[in-house]
């Protein structure tokens, strides 16, 4: 639109220059209602003569008489949201299908009580082919040996139309598997014309468009996107203990320490701040170790527009001093390296529950299982963010997509449209809400406020199973494609659970993020597998010895010339060129 207003713009003077030029007064056109044509004319009838003289400069008359003297030049007008219509289901009749190869779902026992490997048997996602007109073929990739069975996938040459998780599973990526013909790039109109309601969401938030493009603005994928940005994990403290002590809910790390000294005092505790074989304990507090090489495990962040490794940074320095003082004060965990801070192991809620320690990170929907282990009728927490300087985690609330699905380099061109659509539904509203929720009056309902809840078929399931635990087999949010819903999971929570992701939420901002879908190029992968390794493998054996102290913090500087001398400047500056290379414009 504006390159068209621009060209009607240059024709309009260049017309006028042409009446200007081609009269044989000097002087600007009179103003009259008489065509200027006919003026023109009678010149020609009666010629003068005129001595030789230097050609005339052009000038720009003083007063156009069709544009006023004081008006504006037109503005250029910016062409806005290319919003498509919505598509109309069914687009099949049953007789086509397509192949996909994805993971099997996260349902931990219930995958074999319920006979359920695949999502092809979710009774939710089968409602949804019915209306869409025809279902996918599912191929699963285990979650203990997923990489394996893709990588035999690829060596065979037997591909599925669909891959998910390309970035995950294929070494060098989505550019190398592109370069490979592994999968393919998709047209931004075929985007546009069979994935609509997707489209219109990327067409509605340029910087979530940015994020699932590659760096030349091409679909190689499709993502499944959160409706809305959300933290579900943070710290929780005892609120009682708070109490008992007099102080308030820390804000900055030198509160966190003071309440920890004064717990560990008063209630005997053999550790106040639980942590873990990871050593992360109250790392976002110093703005560290969000966003992990690919594949290497050296963490960098993001100062300014430049990339920094955490290990490099004086930050991280000061974290580390801070560490080996609470291991000697004995406030952090004394057996760190032998428990494991993830989400399901339990080894967090274990020792919060039993009243061991007073402070630890999990997941939100992690606190129903933490109650169930505590006696104590007075126990009570209270969800916390704690910074040096008491303000905002920076480094990121993360991204809104996450997981994907490209097409394969096989898969029959006259299928691309209908597998657009039927990934399509899922980002519509009722395809949204079957993924999030179940089965509408099965699974859930509406109360006379308009509420969501779920049924007895979630909250007293046949199986015994806890409810939000149930729930996982009824809808399938999470997959590799459609709008996630935030709240599905809010009618479990308590107002406690949802009080602590507000705050977390509210707590955290963008201002280091470091966008986790910036790729690096063949080139750049080649070099981070030959060196990386190596120097995270040095750097996980030696901080825990600087927390310890079984190595000295006053050789910090040898190690750090060590840790150099591994290219961890060469390393960094990939990470640089791939953050630069993402918001070129």
């Amino acid at each position: 639109m504006k390159m068209k207003w621009t060209a009607m713009l240059l024709i309009l003077a260049l017309v006028l220059g042409l009446l200007v030029g081609c009269g044989t007064q000097t002087a600007s056109a009179p103003e009259t209602s008489e065509p200027q044509a006919e003026s023109a004319a009678a010149s020609v009838e009666e010629p003068q003569a005129e001595p030789a003289q230097e050609e005339p400069v052009a000038e720009e008359p003083e007063d156009d008489p069709g544009v006023p003297a004081d008006a504006e030049e037109p503005e250029e007008i910016e062409a806005g949201p290319d919003y498509r219509e919505p598509l109309t289901y069914p687009i099949g009749d049953g007789s086509t299908t397509f192949t996909i190869l994805h993971n099997e779902p996260a349902l931990g026992p219930m995958t074999g009580q319920m006979n359920m490997s695949t999502y092809g048997d979710f009774e939710a996602l089968a409602l949804g082919c019915e209306t869409i007109g025809f279902s996918p073929e599912w191929y699963s990739l285990s979650a203990m040996n997923g990489d394996t069975q893709f990588n035999l996938v690829v060596a065979s040459g037997d591909y599925p139309d669909v891959f998910t998780a390309i970035d995950r599973y294929y070494t060098g990526g989505f550019a190398k598997a592109l370069e490979d013909e592994v999968i393919v790039t998709i047209e931004e109109e075929m985007m546009a014309e069979n994935m609509p309601e997707y489209w219109n969401i990327l067409e509605d938030d340029p910087e979530l468009r940015r994020a699932v493009t590659n760096n030349e603005g091409e679909f190689v994928a499709w993502y499944s996107v959160f409706d809305r940005p959300l933290v579900n994990e943070g710290y929780w403290i005892r609120q009682d203990w708070l109490d008992k002590l007099g102080m308030d809910v820390p804000t900055t790390i030198d509160e966190v320490s003071d309440f920890a000294y004064a717990a560990k005092s008063e209630f005997d505790l053999p550790s106040v701040l639980l942590m873990c074989s990871d050593l992360a304990t109250l790392l976002e507090g110093y703005n560290l170790g969000i966003t992990v090489a690919t594949g290497a495990g050296f963490a960098y962040h993001r100062e300014g527009d430049s990339i920094v490794a955490d290990v490099t940074s004086e930050r991280y320095h000061s974290y580390v001093e801070q560490l080996h003082q609470w291991y000697v004060d004995g406030i952090v965990s004394p057996n760190f390296s032998e428990l494991n801070s993830g989400n399901f192991s339990g080894d967090m809620e274990r020792e919060l529950g039993a009243g061991r320690t007073a402070i630890c990170k999990t997941l939100v929907n992690s606190l129903d299982n933490l109650v169930t282990l505590v006696s104590d009728p007075g126990y009570a927490l209270s969800p916390f963010v704690a910074t040096v300087d008491g303000g905002n985690i920076h480094t990121g609330q993360g991204e809104k997509q996450f997981d994907s699905c490209s097409i394969s380099g096989v898969c029959d061109s006259e299928l691309y449209p209908l597998i657009l659509g039927w990934m399509n539904y899922w980002y519509t509203e009722d395809g949204a809400m079957l993924a999030a929720y179940g089965i509408p009056g099965v699974d859930y309902d509406y109360d006379e406020s308009g509420e969501i809840y779920y049924t007895d078929n979630i909250m007293n399931n046949e199986y015994g199973y806890p409810p939000m635990l149930f729930s996982r087999a009824r809808c399938f949010s999470g997959a590799s494609f459609g709008l996630m819903l935030q709240d599905r999971t809010w009618p479990f929570y308590t107002e406690a659970q949802t009080d602590a992701i507000d705050l977390w939420t509210a707590s955290t901002d963008n201002e280091e993020a470091v966008p986790a879908s910036m790729s690096l190029t063949i080139e750049e992968s080649e070099i981070l597998a030959q060196y990386a390794p190596d120097l995270a493998t040095y750097i996980s054996e030696e901080i825990p010895k600087f927390v310890t102290g079984s190595r000295d913090l006053a050789t910090w500087d040898d190690f750090m010339t060590t840790v150099e001398g591994m290219h961890i400047e060469e390393l960094t500056a990939l990470y640089q060129a791939a953050y630069d290379r993402y918001f070129e414009d």
